[in-house]
């Protein structure tokens, strides 16, 4: 397969995989008008972060928690995901929305591991359009959970 068709194929995934997480967590799936951002904000690992704070939480089997969490990076705001009691294996993302939630870009979709249960964090923004929201999918579910918004 050539690159573009790789870059398409991995755009068309990544969308089915937010439709999924949609349904799994609403019931409903969820229909869009307008095309999501372009890219992601700004991440930086928020290992140092200052005024740490979580924004939302969602209770997930097995004891475990999903956090959208923030806190400041050399003076700046970032928000990323936490799993409370993670396990090895388990995917966490922040989805990114500049439309209040309508439409989103699925940001940092990494798999912990090695003692580490947070993605990278995100560069927040003052405006109240630009809306995000954690999400994990647990290692070996099929069913993923989603924060609510933060905006």
């Amino acid at each position: 397969m050539n690159v573009a068709g790789t870059a398409l194929k991995t755009a068309v995934l990544s969308a089915a995989m937010v439709v999924m997480a949609a349904t799994a967590t609403t019931g409903t799936a969820l229909a869009t008008t307008a095309a999501p951002p372009s890219s992601c904000p700004t991440m930086r690992n928020p290992v140092n972060a200052t005024n740490t704070a979580t924004r939302k939480q969602k209770a997930m089997p097995n004891s475990q928690t999903l956090e959208l969490r923030s806190g400041t990076i050399s003076g700046l705001e970032y928000v990323w995901a936490r799993i409370l009691n993670s396990k090895d294996g388990d995917a966490v993302w922040v989805d990114y929305s500049i439309d209040g939630g309508a439409n989103w870009r699925q940001c940092d979709l990494r798999t912990l591991g090695g003692g580490v249960n947070y993605g990278y964090g995100l560069l927040t923004s003052s405006s109240s359009s630009v809306c995000m929201r954690a999400g994990a999918r647990p290692k070996g579910s099929t069913v993923s959970y989603l924060t609510g918004w933060w905006c």
